[in-house]
């Protein structure tokens, strides 16, 4: 992949230091700001923004990233393995998305030859967090043999084995099954069980059983993308869970993307062991945090005295420059705007004591933005705090910074100035 020149705050850095890049008789913070000029860390923030670029456009639009960020955690991951292997699930597939996943262990660990298929299990059932087991698939007994069942551990996110986790779990559960497989899910499949508190026949018992394999391994072997939930796509019948699981395996490949970034970071820390570039960067880190601080009180600094409609502008919890005072329809409205270390800006204006429109009325924000000729900017939200009018799509800093300006003054606070006075 070609290195890409470094954008947003990086480059903005570098515009603020002199051609001159020697770090003699410098303080610190000119020494730090001349670090983000070494060839060498370019080199690395280029490539580490490219793999960042192909992360983004490989999710692209995905509900799961857009609804919360709950697709981190371990229990999001169980919940969609399970619907999934679940026959009496609405997605129609019936098993067949078992047998696509049995067909999967069993690429994984072409060693285990006693995997069996599908209708070994006969009406087997698809549970969660039973014996605190995260998923687990439990057969019928049928033709006098011990019904099958399967274990699925949950480490896609990294969590730590917990003392005896899976010697407990097996040995409950084959008190009355067959565990044909003990499958450890990481995310990139180079995480294999804690044994240090396991015995002998533990390991006797369950290391046949075991199979270690990934969600996403870019390539360096099965893994769950490619020979599940890929195949799943192809023989699934119905059009939401299709786009379900195109969804999901989008995820899948933006999660894992990590394992591209790993190179990269170990080119990173090689040079930060490098004189005194560590502590340069971690001021370098200091600065970036401080930036949204320092534009809100620049920006209230601006529109001090210069904020009509509004009475004044203040700083509010460091990071957010507050419009305040305006009166209209017999409310008190003031408006937001927070500066974020991302560099996303929200703007918001709400009425400072009614978050509800009355039953059957309009807000008076809402009249207010609509006499403005205003509503085309903001959509009504909810917030923590209550239901405010969030300008949309937000500015973006540094590049949108005298877009932002001007829209405020040029177009937000006069328009507000002209409405409240005619």
């Amino acid at each position: 992949m070609t290195a890409l020149p470094p954008t947003g705050k990086v480059m903005d850095a570098i515009s603020a230091i002199p051609s001159d890049s020697s770090a003699a008789g410098r303080d610190p913070s000119e020494q730090s700001l001349a670090l983000l000029q070494t060839p060498d860390l370019l080199k690395i923030c280029g490539k580490y923004e490219a793999d960042e670029r192909c992360r983004r456009e490989a999710v692209g639009l995905n509900v799961f990233t857009i609804v919360s960020n709950t697709y981190y955690r371990e229990n999001f991951h169980s919940d969609i393995w399970a619907t999934f292997l679940d026959r009496n699930k609405p997605h129609g597939g019936g098993a067949e998305y078992f047998r696509h996943f049995l067909a999967f262990l069993k690429a994984c660990s072409p060693q285990h030859d006693d995997i069996p298929d599908a209708d070994a299990f006969g009406d087997y059932v698809t549970e969660r967090e039973k014996d605190r087991i995260d998923v687990g698939i439990r057969g019928e007994g049928k033709n006098q043999c011990r019904p099958k069942a399967i274990i699925i551990e949950n480490k896609i996110y990294k969590a730590i084995d917990q003392p005896g986790q899976l010697p407990r779990y097996y040995n409950e559960l084959s008190k009355d099954f067959d565990v044909v497989a003990v499958v450890y899910l990481s995310l990139c499949g180079d995480k294999t069980p804690d044994k240090s508190g396991w015995s002998a026949e533990d390991r006797e018992s369950i290391d046949k059983k075991l199979i270690c394999v990934g969600a996403f391994t870019n390539g360096k072997g099965p893994d769950l993308l490619t020979h599940w939930i890929q195949p799943c796509i192809v023989a699934a019948e119905n059009i939401d869970a299709v786009v379900i699981l195109r969804q999901y395996g989008k995820l899948l490949r933006y999660l894992g993307a990590d394992i591209m970034n790993s190179p990269v970071m170990g080119e990173f820390w090689k040079f930060m062991r490098q004189g005194g570039n560590y502590g340069a960067a971690l001021t370098v880190r200091d600065l970036v945090q401080q930036i949204p601080e320092y534009l809100a009180s620049k920006t209230r600094d601006k529109y001090q005295g210069e904020c009509r409609p509004f009475d004044k502008t203040w700083v509010y919890a460091d990071t957010t420059t507050v419009f305040a005072g305006l009166k209209f329809g017999g409310a008190t409205i003031a408006a937001d705007l927070e500066f974020q270390e991302t560099g996303t800006t929200i703007l918001t204006i709400f009425d400072c004591h009614r978050w509800d429109a009355p039953e059957g009325g309009t807000c008076v924000v809402q009249e207010l933005l609509q006499k403005a000729g205003l509503t085309a900017y903001f959509e009504e939200v909810d917030f923590s705090n209550g239901r405010r009018h969030l300008l949309t799509p937000a500015f973006t800093l540094p590049a949108q910074e005298d877009e932002l300006h001007r829209f405020l003054s040029e177009t937000f606070l006069p328009s507000l100035q002209k409405a409240t006075t005619t």
